[in-house]
């Protein structure tokens, strides 16, 4: 007799026999299917890209710093401007060199690519025949003004009363200073022969 509305025979063994398999392999799909969703999620940035310009809007970058420039420049005085100016920028915030600045000097002498500090000073040289010629003492000063300690070549740092190559070449290796002082307290000069100088140096 024919039984009707059941499952035949072949079709319980078949699922009895391959039961576990199946079960398996289905799980198996959906953990592979899961780990692509969460790769390609965990791929994707999670902040936004932050550009150059951006950075300088918000303000992350945007600190001002007060910069002394005298001498012979269009227009001496104290400047502030961005933290990683150079020399170069802020002659040109001081208007630029003026018609009676010494430019064989400052070319020797002004590095216009090295980094400003808050507090530094840059004083351009004026022409020789342009100053007074008096007397021949501390010269350096009364011809070209106070020498740099930030910006000076070593020849410069030698005429120093008390400064031979050595103590110029430690000057030059500890830059940049930001107070005279700290030719002092850096242990580069003694406070004798910082009392003889002080008067002829600049930041």
């Amino acid at each position: 007799m024919v039984e009707f509305g059941g499952e035949s025979p072949g079709e319980s063994t078949f699922f009895e026999k391959y039961r576990w398999p199946l079960l398996l392999a289905g799980i198996s799909i959906f953990c592979l299917v899961f780990s692509f969703i969460m790769l390609f999620s965990d791929t994707q940035p999670k902040n936004p890209i932050v550009f150059s310009s951006d950075a300088t809007e918000s303000g992350i970058v945007d600190q001002e710093i007060a910069v002394d420039v005298e001498g012979a420049v269009v227009r001496p005085g104290v400047y502030k401007i961005d933290s990683q100016s150079r020399v170069g920028d802020a002659l040109t915030a001081a208007g630029g060199l003026s018609n009676d600045a010494d430019t064989e000097r400052v070319a020797m002498t002004v590095n216009r690519a090295a980094y400003v500090t808050d507090g530094m000073k840059i004083y351009i040289p004026l022409k020789v025949s342009e100053v007074s010629q008096g007397s021949t003492v501390g010269k350096t000063s009364s011809l070209h003004g106070p020498i740099s300690i930030n910006l000076a070549s070593l020849s410069e740092l030698d005429t120093l009363s008390g400064v031979g190559p050595v103590t110029g070449q430690k000057i030059i290796d500890n830059r940049p200073y930001s107070a005279l002082q700290e030719l002092v307290t850096k242990k580069i000069v003694s406070q004798s022969v910082f009392e003889k100088i002080k008067e002829n140096i600049s930041l």
